[in-house]
């Protein structure tokens, strides 16, 4: 289970208006801070069908740990968003640019 300190849940429950960079150390809560953020962002700023959520990782090993995370997550805390999985994509960087 994903437990936020203070400064975490400041940044995963903030009302930006666009990216936002989040720098630490190994173990420091970044990818923590992204899982809690994708709920609040379906919930908050995600109402059209179209609207959706990319999480770009830098390798698959850590594209499939954050799904995980996310799944285990969005099942403890949040059942009602396991039906909008569509809506949010996780991914390599490597991906990313393959596609495009």
């Amino acid at each position: 289970m994903i437990i936020l300190n203070q400064e975490q849940e400041r940044i995963a429950y903030s009302k930006g208006t666009g990216l936002i960079g989040v720098k630490g150390i190994a173990g420091s809560g970044k990818t923590s801070c992204g899982i809690a953020r994708i709920p609040f962002l379906l919930q908050n700023y995600c109402s059209s069908p179209k609207d959706r959520i990319l999480v770009i990782t830098y390798n698959k090993t850590l594209v499939n740990y954050v799904k995980h995370i996310y799944e285990e997550y969005s099942k403890q805390k949040y059942s009602l968003f396991l039906l909008e999985n569509e809506k949010v994509e996780i991914c390599s960087v490597d991906k990313l640019m393959f596609e495009y």
